[in-house]
């Protein structure tokens, strides 16, 4: 789950996770305003619904991936989302493993999807960006920033974290560790960041991530603010305290450990949130205008000593994706290749692999459910079959499933691409499991 927008994004996998090369095993979305739900797809349906919903994220899409799920997201230093599944190459499935596969996640009109609606990739495509200026603590001092106030930053080293920097300075002034150089307007940055220390009431000492800075007197700072228990984002100029946004942090938020604090700042409007992980699960999110005139130096600071900082990142901003991949647009009808079943008998041009069943009805052809599968388990199903057209096309049908338990209670029906039944495409709601919810 990740919130964004105000939004809570629940993706799960779907259906065909143990069927090797024969899955299909999609990523799917719902959101809520709550990380409770209920979660809804893009059409409303709810997630928990009998014909559950679910907004399609990633799937198969013709090259040589799939059984494509199992996915987790990460961000990269330009604020880029990514997504990592497990994938199958259904031309060499006897090598027995499902490599790691990556690709950009774009979020559209609200929703997230998978390269604008293209899915997998199979060709090499951009990496994941690094920070423009970045430190891990690997170094006796960061490269690529240098201080600015009174005091000193130095190196230390632990277990859990191995090098980072902690600030030396008694000052209730800021102690910055900035970039060395301007970087671009747009930016992300991030570092992990923690407070130490006990003070006296009112001599707290604070930490936290500079996005925008020209000198002492002029920048944008975020701020751990134990004494307030929350995120406080300040804006200074000329030595004085012009504007104050802050969110709340939960009671038990615990200051002394690690937190990782995060800006985007795009078109002068900067978004600061604190986490865990960033993971997409922020504790509590600012927003306001950076002002104009304040070139984009970025690091951290810290007041009083209290500051402890780690994997100091500031990189570009990366550039949204917000146009879907184009829907198909159904051309004109193929009479020929297209049946209303509203005759008395089947048209000729229907054919049968394996033994004809099912019979004309009201307009509709009804079938019963086989207790059959492609698989041959326990025997071989029965598909009714008419030649494809040439070129491009569409291949659409309205479809009765009713939800009474089927054979081995996974009961489905569709369309299906048939050459023989080690070659075929189908697609099929099926009922699964005790849930006994229909999937498609």
């Amino acid at each position: 789950m990740v919130e964004r927008d105000g939004w809570y994004y629940l993706f799960y996998s779907g259906l065909g996770c143990c069927d090797g090369a024969q899955g299909a095993y999609q990523v799917f979305a719902g959101r809520s305003r709550s990380p409770m739900g209920p979660f809804l797809d893009r059409e409303g349906v709810d997630l928990n619904a009998l014909h559950p919903g679910g907004t399609l994220v990633l799937s198969t899409n013709g090259n040589r991936w799939v059984s494509i799920g199992h996915s987790a997201n990460f961000t990269d230093a330009s604020g880029q989302t990514w997504m990592i599944n497990n994938g199958l190459d259904r031309t060499t499935p006897e090598w027995g493993g499902r490599p790691t596969m990556m690709d950009r996640l774009d979020w559209i009109d609200g929703w997230p999807t998978v390269r604008e609606g293209h899915w997998q990739s199979d060709e090499v495509v951009p990496a994941p960006k690094l920070p423009q200026v970045g430190s891990t603590g690997d170094t006796a001092s960061p490269q690529g920033f240098v201080k600015d106030g009174s005091g000193t930053w130095t190196r230390r080293t632990e277990k859990q974290a191995g090098g980072y920097y902690a600030s030396q300075s008694q000052s209730p002034n800021p102690l910055f560790l900035l970039t060395q150089d301007a970087v671009a307007a747009d930016i992300r940055a991030e570092a992990d960041v923690r407070l130490v220390g006990a003070a006296a009431p009112g001599r707290e000492g604070r930490a936290g991530l500079t996005l925008a800075y020209r000198d002492r007197n002029n920048h944008v700072t975020a701020w751990l603010d134990a004494a307030a228990r929350a995120l406080v984002v300040e804006t200074t100029r000329n030595g004085r305290v012009t504007a104050r946004e802050h969110a709340d942090l939960y009671a038990g938020f615990d200051f002394a450990s690690w937190k990782r604090i995060s800006a985007e700042v795009r078109d002068g409007e900067a978004t600061v949130s604190v986490s865990d992980a960033d993971l997409g699960n922020p504790l509590g999110t600012v927003t306001l205008d950076v002002p104009d005139g304040l070139p984009a130096r970025a690091g951290v600071a810290s007041t009083r000593g209290a500051g402890e900082v780690d994997n100091l990142s500031v990189a570009k901003l990366y550039t949204p994706h917000t146009d879907a991949k184009p829907a198909p647009k159904p051309g004109e009808l193929l009479a020929d290749h297209s049946d209303e079943f509203a005759s008395a008998t089947l048209d000729d041009a229907w054919s049968w692999y394996q033994n004809p069943d099912g019979r004309l009805e009201n307009g509709s052809y009804v079938w019963p459910t086989q207790n059959a599968d492609f698989r041959g388990v326990p025997t071989m199903a029965s598909a009714m079959l008419r030649d494809a057209p040439q070129g491009d096309y569409i291949v659409e049908t309205k479809l009765h499933l009713p939800t009474t338990a089927g054979p081995n209670n996974s009961a489905q029906a569709g369309l299906i691409a048939f050459a023989d039944p080690e070659h075929l495409l189908r697609l099929s709601p099926v009922r699964t499991g005790n849930s006994r919810q229909v999937l498609l």
